[in-house]
């Protein structure tokens, strides 16, 4: 912790240990505003490299708003998210498909993926960051044209490094979210409802 700092605004004198800029999630570390930046919030005129907007004010109760981070893909191959992105909505709108790499783990990240757009090549494919050494469990269901009733698939959380959705078997059309959330060490746990055409197959791979 550092020094005590004192605030005065409209005649209002706040005394704060620190101010952290930068948590992208509730609770999460920030940034220690520099004396320019304190100076700021106090009223002095700001410096040139002073981004106005990257001080988040509380609400009345003092409650700090949370607005989770929107990503819609629609161009690149590949994606890579940060722990910094944890909850994170995901859309999924590249008809080509995309290779998903998630953060190295730690419990608590959790990621949302809405399929946009339905994938018709290659496939939207979820990755561990290490592959052999991070693993997918938790149960999916998934509907088709080729049952009746939807079907239930599971990771086994020891070899499953993937999920694959391939536009068909294994899901991937418009209509599919999934939830990956890092419930343990090494270990995603996925839910969510897959949207698939033909006989549904499990997205739970190895590859």
């Amino acid at each position: 912790m550092g020094f005590p700092n004192k605030v005065d605004r409209a005649g209002l004198t706040y005394i704060v240990k620190d101010i952290e800029i930068g948590a992208t999630t509730p609770g999460a570390s920030g940034t220690a505003l520099s004396s320019t930046e304190l100076g700021f919030l106090d009223g002095v005129t700001a410096s040139s490299g002073i981004v106005a907007s990257k001080a988040v004010i509380a609400d009345s109760s003092g409650t700090v708003p949370y607005k989770p981070v929107t990503i819609k893909h629609t161009t690149g191959a590949t994606l890579a998210l940060t722990a910094a992105q944890s909850g994170a909505k995901v859309f999924l709108a590249k008809a080509d498909g995309v290779v998903v790499t998630l953060p190295a783990t730690a419990v608590g990240l959790t990621y949302d993926f809405i399929v946009h757009t339905s994938v018709t090549s290659n496939a939207y494919k979820l990755s561990s960051s290490v592959q052999g050494t991070e693993f997918f469990d938790g149960t999916v269901n998934s509907s088709g044209d080729a049952a009746a009733a939807s079907v239930v698939f599971t990771g086994d959380g020891t070899t499953h490094d993937n999920v694959s959705m391939n536009g068909t078997t294994t899901g991937g059309l418009i209509g599919t979210v999934l939830n990956v959330t890092c419930s343990a060490a090494n270990l995603w746990t996925v839910s969510g409802w897959l949207v698939a055409s033909g006989t549904e197959a499990t997205p739970f791979a190895t590859a």
